[in-house]
Parts: structure tokens; sequence; C-alpha cells
């Protein structure tokens, strides 16, 4: 992935091998103090592979699969984080390790995103019809994938190894399907004009201000269009209560910003 970069990072990437205990496990705390347990606890919020950090790969130990289609997978969640890392899309997620809940930001409308994804796929060439699975909806025979941001529906691309815990669970981003369609749009391209563009003004495509359509229009090609989010049932059945689950009735992702 790196050598499909307009210009090396400032800083090394670092990938490394963790093994996180589960210290909420009544085996391994059976019988010592709460105190001593919530001490153990603080700790392991900051752990390595627990605390996203800016320029280090996670990968936990047991997570990696040993062969096959999952291994291809593996490959591509490795190298979309760590191109996500060369266009400073940060890590960042919301939550607790304890509370196993966790909500990662979302690089909204940002062309680093699409940026990352195409160096991703440029250094893994994953099957295309396993990257139009990851939009959902009934061509795939799945659901609609999405995210609430700012108070907007934000329809999502499950990208190959979105679904595993390859790099535990805070290392990931939610990934938007307009990332993904410019990215796939942007493959039909040859790789030295769309090098070219992002040479000439890479800061500029870094900065999370810089959206997915300027950088379509300098590719010359047509931003393209996402699927929309399923109408609510306009009415309900008789004797029925319908609970409104719109945008700001749940949980907001972050936005990812830098």
């Amino acid at each position: 992935m790196l050598a499909h970069l307009p210009a090396r990072p400032d800083q090394p990437l670092t990938l490394k091998q963790v093994l996180s205990p589960y210290l909420l496990d009544s085996t391994l705390t059976h019988g010592h103090p709460k105190r001593q347990v919530s001490h153990w606890q603080a700790q392991l919020q900051s752990a390595p592979g627990t605390a996203a950090r800016a320029s280090v790969i996670y990968l936990p130990v047991g997570s990696w699969p040993a062969a096959g289609a999952q291994l291809a997978d593996a490959r591509f969640d490795v190298a979309l984080a760590a191109a996500k890392w060369a266009v400073r899309i940060p890590p960042q997620a919301t939550g607790s390790p304890t509370s196993g809940v966790f909500l990662p930001c979302v690089p909204l409308g940002q062309a680093r995103e699409a940026i990352a994804i195409w160096l991703a796929i440029l250094a893994t060439h994953p099957p295309a019809g396993e990257l139009q699975d990851g939009l959902g909806g009934p061509e795939t025979g799945s659901g609609f994938n999405g995210v609430e941001v700012r108070n907007t529906m934000v329809p999502t691309w499950a990208y190959p190894g979105s679904n595993t815990y390859y790099l535990g669970p805070t290392d990931t981003e939610s990934v938007t399907a307009a990332g993904y369609l410019l990215a796939h749009a942007m493959t039909s391209l040859p790789e030295q004009k769309v090098a070219q563009v992002l040479m000439s003004a890479w800061a500029t495509w870094l900065n999370w201000h810089t959206t997915d359509a300027q950088l379509a229009a300098a590719l010359g090609i047509p931003m393209p269009s996402v699927p929309a989010p399923p109408a609510p049932p306009r009415s309900p059945k008789p004797g029925a209560t319908i609970v409104q689950q719109g945008p700001g009735n749940g949980p907001q992702n972050p936005l990812c910003t830098a």
C-alpha cells in the first residue's frame, strides 16, 4: 500500500501483536478485592491494543485467520487501516472496552476516505463482487447499512474484514458508501492520472474539510450517487404503535476530524 502513496508519511507506522486479558471474567478475578479489579480495569482502558493510537495498528492474538478467503479479508483490513493512517484519518472510537460498546468516527464527505479505500484496493486487488456486496440492499440479499452522524442517516459500506476483530474494536471507523463508490470509480482511471492529481495537492486532499465531491471534480468524474435509507412506514397497523427511530433518536457516531 505504501508504494502507491504520492508522498511518504512523516512518521513510521508500527504493527504490533497484542494479547489482552478479559479482566471482567470471574475466573480470572475470583477472590480479588473489588478495588484491585477496578484498578486493573483502569489500566486495561489505556493498555496497548485497547486505546487507539495514531501510528500503531494492533493485531490481537488469535484473531488472524490461517488461510483461505478470510485471509484475503484480513489483508484488506490491514491495508485499509494503513491507508487511513497514511491519509490521517484518526483512529477514534468513543466508548469503553469494559462495556463493549464503541461508536467509531465517520469520515463523512471527506476526500481522504475515498483515497484510503482506493489505496487499499490497489494494494490487495480484492474481487469486485466482494466489494460490491458490502453496500447491502436488495441486490445483495442484505439489509441497509448505515450510521447516524449529526442527525443524518449515512449509508455505509461493509468492507472485507469489517465484521471481524482482526485489528481490535477501537481501530475501526465506519466507512461511507459514498467513499467506497468514489474509490471504485477511481480504480477505473489510470493509476498514474489519479496519482498526479493527488500529488499536485496532497496536503489539501488530506485536510478533512476537503470534500469527496471536490476530489471527483479534480479527477474529471461524476460523484457517484449513494443508496438512500429505507423510508419509514407510512401508517401503523390497526392497534399498533410505531416507535420513531429516525435521526436524533439513536446514538450518534462522531465525525472524523484532525
